[in-house]
């Protein structure tokens, strides 16, 4: 069966995750859900001076939307998918991702980014799209390929956690900023609640890894997904594919841990496809590349990329 979940001061969340909120939106196993997410905070809206494109759903929110933080971000949902327990995992199938209005924006901020003492002040620059040939107008002589991708793709934390910052990675994704996340892949999260309470957002139209100014080309967008439960599935952390690799990724306020994590996390991923413990070690050396998925939140993020051929004959499935 397939839904339209559209923003709305109804069913969005502003700047947090929360096992207590309630459902949006119900839906079973392997449904397909359309949904439009919405970016910007008024602050920012008003500094890039576009009145006229701004989506009447954000305006609208803006207004009327009164508990915000402790994050920035616009979160549809939860989504609540019957049968999810926290024995199982979710499993998200992203199938198509695109803007829906023809502006983006980047914007970074004095005490922000990777390098706040060279740029102690504050910048945004609107951005035009041009949906039809997939790029952004950075400047006259400048196209950027868009890549979209939603940088929220989260379910709720553990209850005992209350409400945690949409501005962090976690067990529970969140803000994962992870451009290898486009249209055709899958991400998959430990599920901490019944229904698993899934929430989305953060449209990203590119972004380099690191995200190194503290913003992507930051999108109001459109998505197709199924959510689907794996049943009697236990995983620690998110974990993606895509036709070519499967990610893992490590999360920790200092970086060089964050790599740790996704480090061991492969390591542990090779063991459960039948490597011994020193040769997914050996392999991870040999064939697999480790991505800095963005330095500016206060948990930093890293992914690995394992080649899906190499594996052939092991395993088609990441879980």
């Amino acid at each position: 069966m397939k839904h339209t979940l559209r923003a709305s001061v109804k069913n969005v969340h502003w700047g947090y995750y929360n096992a207590g909120l309630e459902p949006v939106l119900k839906v079973k196993s392997g449904d397909t859900i359309e949904v439009y997410t919405v970016s910007g905070g008024p602050k920012i809206i008003e500094l890039l001076e576009i009145e006229d494109q701004i989506p009447k759903e954000l305006k609208e929110i803006h207004e009327k939307v009164e508990e915000r933080g402790p994050g920035p971000h616009l979160l549809l949902g939860p989504i609540y998918l019957e049968g999810a327990s926290i024995e199982d995992a979710l499993e998200i199938t992203l199938l198509e991702i695109e803007p829906w209005v023809d502006f983006g924006y980047n914007l970074f901020f004095p005490g922000h980014g990777s390098i706040p003492e060279d740029f102690p002040y504050l910048r945004t620059k609107c951005i035009q799209i041009d949906r039809e040939k997939m790029t952004a107008i950075f400047s006259e002589n400048l196209k950027i390929p868009l890549r979209p991708f939603f940088g929220e793709l989260g379910v709720a934390p553990a209850p005992y956690l209350g409400k945690i910052n949409s501005g962090v990675p976690g067990p529970h994704g969140g803000n994962l900023d992870n451009k290898e996340l486009v249209a055709s892949t899958k991400v998959y999260l430990p599920i901490h609640n019944a229904g698993a309470l899934f929430s989305i957002g953060d449209g990203h139209s590119c972004q380099g890894d690191g995200e190194v100014d503290t913003t992507a080309l930051e999108t109001s967008m459109k998505g197709l997904i199924k959510l689907k439960v794996m049943k009697g599935v236990k995983i620690k952390w998110p974990m993606a594919e895509s036709d070519e690799h499967f990610i893992l990724m490590g999360f920790n306020s200092d970086l060089y841990e964050a790599f740790k994590a996704a480090l061991r996390n492969t390591i542990e991923f090779l063991v459960n496809k039948g490597f011994t413990k020193d040769d997914a070690y050996m392999f991870c050396s040999l064939n697999v590349d480790f991505h800095i998925t963005q330095v500016v939140n206060r948990v930093k993020g890293i992914h690995a990329m394992v080649p899906k051929g190499l594996l052939q004959g092991r395993t088609n499935s990441i879980i």
